[in-house]
């Protein structure tokens, strides 16, 4: 939910998506499991995200995903073509380019499924701390640095 949701629901009523795109909105935590096993891909087009915790979670459930360069804390989970994308923020050809790409090709989708099935079962108890603690630290660095520039 949020100030643009009615502007992304005109739009994809004006592309003809109303069938096939879902605007959720907040979704419980208890919930997100079904949110993510009723998705096909997942998608994160910030502008900045340092490690987000929600990358591996749509992972484990089985997801792609397509994320910008701006999301610098999960770049190294995404093996293009195996497990997902990434292109490059701001650039909505490439991102409607790899919508297009993966979400018209079954085949294709079902290979990135497979794949981040393989990446997942590879994926240790350290590397989800280290998640974990990234995410801390980056957010304590981040509200370090908000302190600072508000003195």
């Amino acid at each position: 939910d949020g100030p643009q949701r009615g502007e992304m629901e005109s739009e994809i009523a004006k592309l003809g998506l109303r069938d096939r795109v879902r605007v959720l909105g907040f979704v419980n935590d208890s919930q997100l499991p079904g949110a993510y096993k009723a998705a096909d891909l997942f998608v994160l087009p910030s502008e900045y995200d340092p490690c987000p915790l929600v990358v591996p979670e749509a992972m484990f459930t089985g997801l792609p995903v397509l994320l910008s360069d701006a999301v610098l804390g999960r770049l190294d989970m995404i093996t293009p073509g195996e497990t997902g994308y990434t292109y490059r923020c701001g650039d909505e050809a490439a991102l409607s380019g790899y919508l297009r790409q993966i979400l018209q090709d079954r085949v294709a989708l079902q290979h990135l499924k497979e794949g981040v099935a393989r990446r997942m079962e590879r994926w240790t108890g350290e590397e989800l701390r280290n998640c974990w603690v990234s995410a801390v630290e980056r957010g304590l660095a981040v509200t370090s640095e908000s302190r600072q520039s508000r003195q």
